[in-house]
């Protein structure tokens, strides 16, 4: 129905069913459970007022960004700067990503974990 709606994504503080559906059809949706129950459909339901989601308040022209494990509100006027913070944290994971499979930056309780438990160093 989202879709159809138009609409870019759905955050709720609620729970959503039908997950496989949602995944098929590539809609992004950040719920707080899931649920084999139908979720209430009618309401209530307002749009352009100030809310809260997660103990996180947003208001009318701010930004949520998220991802699998988390969603954030970027206030309006942060916007600019959100976004560049962004590309640098993108960047620095793919540089460590690719340092990681180079065998560095791995940390020494890594390799005694693995030591103790049988397992090859991790270098």
């Amino acid at each position: 129905m989202a879709v159809a709606r138009g609409y870019a994504a759905v955050v709720t503080d609620g729970a959503v069913r039908d997950v496989d559906g949602i995944v098929n059809v590539g809609f992004p949706v950040f719920a707080a459970a899931v649920t084999p129950d139908s979720p209430q459909k009618d309401g209530p339901e307002e749009i352009n007022v100030p809310v809260a989601c997660g103990g996180q308040g947003g208001r009318t022209r701010d930004s949520l960004v998220g991802d699998a494990d988390a969603i954030v509100v970027v206030p309006r006027h942060q916007a600019g700067s959100a976004v560049l913070e962004l590309q640098n944290i993108r960047t620095y994971e793919q540089e460590r990503m690719v340092q990681i499979a180079r065998g560095e930056h791995i940390p020494a309780w890594v390799d005694r974990v693995l030591s103790e438990r049988g397992a090859p160093s991790a270098r």
